[in-house]
């Protein structure tokens, strides 16, 4: 996220100054497809950027376009969520975080499921009607729609027996690679269990619109670029609640 510094040959719609958040498409997306995640300045096309308005912060705009995104497309477009239905969200992680808000700004009634007892009193600060330990838990509250943001195998299979007969279960964590579910009971229950990852369209316009009318605050901390190594490994050891953003 940040300021247009140049307009290419024959682009039109955008001028010096502008401010935008880069968003794909993801054959050219910074840090995915090609260089440019930990540049100061890159290259982008103009059919992949997203206007931020003058409200949205760009620590806000870079997090909405890759945690947000994430679990707006996980909630709102694999999740199909309707106003009204009941949610379950397995992880109160920063997506998880994110995802449960998202939920409760469109208008679903939410639960979640986090061993980690610290993250209680905020998931219910952000709209969260219960919060319970294991995904085991959740089977009384009769929900229609189970996103894992954990994805630690036993989370999956949890998933499929809490939810309602005929629901639905959207993966999302990996937090392991494979895991064993009943096949038994998926079929037995006619639920319905869909995979989701980040970069589906609509979803970054769609996060930043809530950031925009103020329902949603994605946790983001601020690093230099110089700390960028140290963040890493501060990320691989399990040390950040939310996300990091990179800033000059």
């Amino acid at each position: 996220a940040g300021t247009v510094a140049e307009v290419g040959e024959g682009v039109s719609g955008y001028a010096v100054g502008d401010r935008v958040v880069m968003s794909g498409p993801e054959d050219f997306a910074p840090g995915w497809r090609v260089d440019g995640g930990y540049a100061t300045k890159c290259l982008g096309m103009a059919s992949g950027l997203i206007r931020l308005a003058d409200n949205v912060s760009f620590v806000q705009g870079a997090a909405a376009s890759d945690a947000g995104m994430t679990s707006y497309g996980a909630v709102m477009l694999s999740g199909e969520l309707k106003p009204g239905q009941k949610v379950g969200i397995v992880g109160l992680g920063g997506l998880g975080m994110t995802g449960a808000r998202i939920a409760v700004v469109n208008g679903a009634e939410v639960y979640g499921a986090e061993p980690n007892r610290e993250a209680w009193d905020h998931a219910r600060s952000l709209g969260v009607k219960e919060a319970v330990a294991d995904v085991a838990e959740l089977a009384p509250f009769n929900l229609d729609l189970i996103v894992d943001f954990a994805g630690f195998g036993t989370t999956t299979a949890g998933a499929i027996a809490a939810v309602r007969p005929g629901g639905l279960v959207v993966q999302v964590g990996l937090g392991k690679t494979e895991a064993t579910i009943s096949t038994a009971m998926l079929t037995g229950k006619a639920v319905t269990l869909r995979g989701s990852r980040g970069g589906m369209p609509g979803a970054v316009a769609g996060v930043l619109g809530h950031i925009e009318r103020g329902e949603l605050e994605i946790a983001a901390a601020t690093v230099g670029f110089d700390d960028i190594p140290a963040a890493l490994d501060r990320l691989r050891q399990g040390g950040v609640v939310g996300g990091l953003v990179a800033v000059p």
